[in-house]
């Protein structure tokens, strides 16, 4: 329900009831907590919550002082609200708050729920927990069964073992936390976690049980936390499912400016072998203009945006899983010296090289919104150009990376994949637009996999770098098709997988000695703007409609559109005609046509 719904409603509600306190049971009811209200402390208002059936209504008052609170909260169904001027207050805003200090209390947490509850928390300031060493959660800790909502509410400057702003682990069943709009968790800190901890039970364990996170409305921000271990910002591990979608708060990312050891905006770690299931996070924008953002995080070691990693699992075929999905994303202006973007790694237990986990990375423009990596860098603690990557993928597993542009980063490699030799890894590359950054090596380093399976990287435009070796280095089988590797002076391509392993076709390259001739198209790619960063191909191009259509890796190209896009007033070289690159033109623009675009359809 909506703030400003439940405001009115709970309003009229209190009209009709708010003439005395609760003397018996009713369907809901309302314990009023400040100077002059029935109830002097929010513990004594939710005890006497506990014996009303039904779901009930702390309404917290501005007129008193709230401090050194550690407040329990156990088998409950209780909304939990503050911003009221005095205990005839019955109508807040969006900008009416109450501060519930946890400064100096007894060691806790300032909210602790337990047991089977349903919490609501809203129009509160949750801060100055300093809990016990071995305490998760310092806001918020919710180990239980049920759900935990917050929503305009800011938890701020906690700290904690785990989770400093808020921490959530099922116990006994199935656990949620949704976080609404208008909420921020910010400036907490944690040795993992440092702004939330969604930790999920253990695959074949007493506790298997799965927890959920939801953070899709507007105007939602975990920004500047800090985690000394994983996950700066969040911490996603074992069984459990992570849903981000928002926008972000006031033009920052939703996830703005975290650091960690590693994973400075987001971690996501299964520690546990499983053979169904795994730790899942979903990237899910709607809205070209404002897609989900992880933005100037930092970590001091690897995955400055994100971390995504196997723990050690003991020996067995029920390989822990790792799932990350994104589409409507942007990931910029992250820091670490190795995977400056995105950092993906398993650990397993040696002597058992059978354990290995299984990471599936799926960076896709599947809803036709594309996707960017842009402004990050690969740069240790003092700003200087480390030897890492944008994007390193090294676990075994598949990588998807399509529909998404990478500009403006800096590092070693664009993005640089590592599998044990004993195990194949997968990687698909394609509808990538990889332009105008700054590396000193290969752009894409594909290594350590002759034992795999094929390797594709397809239509990708590849152009106005500054690089110090090639564009493409390849130990894996790998099929080439339908690129643009425009880099005068780098060789196009480095194989040295199996020697019949290599299949190229339809290749614009401005160096193209070390491919196959027969998989060379001649000509320059003929951009509509170069000089101004715009690498669409303009109708004159050898790369429209120049290629089969009967191999099509995806549905769409970088902007969105349809694949496969036949134009009549261009000659087809090879059937129905595919353009080679990033995009697929759309239309071919009259001369005395006005306000024209060849690319949007």
């Amino acid at each position: 329900m909506s703030t400003s719904c439940r405001f009115s409603i709970l309003a009229g509600l209190m009209m009709c009831m708010l003439c005395s306190v609760p003397q018996q049971a009713r369907a809901f009811a309302i314990f009023t907590v400040g100077a002059g209200c029935p109830y002097s402390t929010i513990q004594e208002a939710l005890t006497a919550a506990y014996y009303s059936p039904g779901e009930d209504y702390v309404w917290i008052a501005n007129n008193a002082t709230y401090s050194a609170q550690h407040i329990t909260v156990g088998d409950q169904d209780v909304d939990i609200e503050g911003g009221f001027s005095d205990c005839n207050d019955f109508d807040i805003g969006p900008n009416d708050y109450t501060t519930i200090s946890g400064a100096g209390n007894d060691g806790g947490p300032v909210f602790e729920i337990s047991g089977n509850s349903h919490v609501y928390l809203g129009n509160l300031v949750i801060a100055g927990a300093q809990p016990k060493a071995s305490q998760c959660g310092g806001g918020v800790s919710f180990k239980g069964q049920g759900t935990l909502t917050v929503g305009n509410a800011t938890i701020s400057n906690n700290s904690a073992c785990s989770g400093g702003g808020i921490y959530v682990a099922p116990v006994g069943g199935p656990a949620s936390l949704t976080l609404h709009g208008n909420t921020l968790v910010i400036f907490n800190s944690a040795s993992n976690g440092g702004g939330i901890t969604i930790a999920g039970g253990q695959p074949g364990g007493s506790n298997a049980f799965n927890v959920s996170f939801t953070m899709d409305e507007d105007g939602t921000l975990v920004g500047y936390n800090n985690a000394s271990l994983l996950g700066g910002g969040v911490l996603v591990q074992d069984l459990a499912v992570a849903h981000v979608a928002s926008p972000g708060y006031n033009g920052l990312g939703v996830i703005y400016g975290n650091s960690a050891g590693s994973g400075g905006g987001l971690a996501v770690n299964m520690r546990f072998q499983s053979s169904a299931g795994g730790t899942t996070v979903n990237l899910s924008g709607s809205d070209p203009a404002r897609p989900v953002r992880i933005q100037s995080n930092n970590a001091a070691y690897a995955g400055g945006g994100v971390y995504v990693a196997h723990g050690t699992a003991a020996f067995s075929l029920e390989y822990p899983k790792v799932y990350l999905n994104a589409s409507g994303f942007r990931i910029d202006d992250n820091i670490a010296p190795e995977g400056a973007a995105l950092f993906t790694e398993t650990n397993p237990p040696a002597p058992n090289p059978n354990s290995h986990g299984v990471t599936y990375v799926n960076l896709t423009n599947g809803n036709g919104l594309s996707n960017s990596i842009d402004g990050n860098g690969a740069l240790d603690s003092l700003g200087n150009p480390t030897g890492g990557s944008t994007v390193l993928f090294q676990t075994d597993g598949e990588l998807k990376l399509q529909g998404t542009s990478l500009r403006n980063n800096t590092a070693a490699h664009i993005l640089r994949t590592l599998s044990p030799q004993d195990y194949a890894g997968s990687v698909s590359v394609g509808s990538v637009l990889i332009a105008d950054n700054t590396v000193s090596s290969d752009v894409i380093s594909i290594e350590g996999s002759s034992y795999a399976s094929d390797c594709f990287v397809f239509n990708v435009t590849m152009t106005h770098n500054t690089l110090g070796a090639g564009d493409v280095y390849s130990g894996c089988n790998l099929d080439l098709y339908y690129d643009i590797l425009d880099q005068p002076g780098a060789p196009a391509l480095a194989y040295v997988g199996a020697q019949y392993g290599l299949y190229a076709a339809f290749i614009l390259a401005s160096d193209p000695a070390t491919l196959p001739p027969n998989a060379v198209v001649p000509g320059a790619p003929l951009y509509v703007n170069a000089a101004g960063g715009d690498y669409h191909l303009t109708a004159a191009s050898p790369g429209v409609d120049a290629a089969f259509d009967d191999f099509v890796q995806t549905s769409y190209d970088l902007d969105g559109n349809p694949r496969v896009k036949d134009l009549t007033s261009v000659p087809n070289a090879q059937g129905l005609g595919q353009d080679i690159g990033a995009f697929e033109m759309q239309y071919v623009c009259a001369p005395d046509e006005l306000f024209c675009s060849a690319f949007g359809g």
